[in-house]
């Protein structure tokens, strides 16, 4: 179930062309991430799959979670035939989303950087 979820959150990210523009504005990402704030990490390890990394803090007990999601490259070349001129371009979206819990591993905080796109679960 946690992989399923991590297939429609990845290709939600990639939104079929892989460029920033398919990202979810901040006010969606919160709308959908607010909800697990006070949520025990181990409900979010179940439905997002594993961490890709966890970090402890230096101090207090807590740690922060990151899962990390690479998109394909996306190449793209354009020839000009009047200039006899060409140019290529190549775009590989990364998005990552950092949680950060309490000891007793309560998440209290979220945040995210890179082309992030993300639903509300129903």
């Amino acid at each position: 179930m946690g992989i399923d979820f991590r297939r429609r959150l990845l290709l939600l990210m990639l939104c079929s062309g892989a460029t920033s523009a398919c990202a979810s504005s901040p006010a969606q990402i919160r709308v959908a991430l607010d909800p697990w704030v006070g949520q025990g990490i181990s409900t979010l390890i179940a439905r997002w799959g594993p961490p890709s990394s966890v970090f402890e803090m230096p101090t207090g007990g807590g740690k922060v979670y990151s899962w990390l999601y690479q998109g394909d490259t996306q190449v793209r070349s354009y020839y000009f035939p009047r200039l006899e001129v060409g140019t290529a371009s190549a775009e590989t979206p990364i998005c990552r989303f950092d949680w950060t819990t309490d000891a007793a591993g309560r998440i209290l905080a979220y945040r995210w950087e890179g082309d992030c796109s993300v639903h509300k679960e129903k």
